[in-house]
């Protein structure tokens, strides 16, 4: 079973809106993240931040709903952008894969991590049943 937390943030001016993720990214976690994406996507943002930083874990299913999002994002003229380090785990995961040539990737996005609470961060259930 996942070890999942998932928050989103609305956009707020030009930063756009992200979806974080801490912990496992697989199977049990992607209804959640599925969740985030749809709530994201209603408020018809500019821009969706996939905030993978603290991503422990990636497996082949959080790999699908991540393509699945950018894709959605991009046929609707949105940016899709991954904070991710460069030597982590996420970004490892998607090495070797066409994510890295079509994605807008960035360690930080060159300023510190949004404040939840000051967006009106929501907070999936996680994995857990929390």
């Amino acid at each position: 079973m996942s070890d999942a937390e998932v928050t989103t943030i609305p956009p707020a001016g030009d930063v756009p809106a992200v979806i974080r993720v801490v912990g496992e990214l697989d199977l049990a976690s992607v209804p959640h993240v599925q969740a985030a994406f749809a709530a994201v996507e209603a408020d018809e943002p500019d821009a969706i931040a996939m905030d993978l930083g603290e991503v422990t874990h990636l497996d082949s299913t959080g790999l699908r709903v991540l393509l699945d999002g950018a894709r959605r994002s991009t046929g609707a003229g949105r940016r899709f952008i991954v904070v991710a380090p460069p030597g982590g785990r996420s970004a490892r995961s998607c090495g070797s894969r066409s994510c890295w040539s079509t994605w807008t990737w960035c360690p930080t996005c060159g300023r510190p991590p949004p404040d939840p609470e000051a967006r009106g961060a929501r907070r999936s259930r996680d994995a857990r049943g929390g």
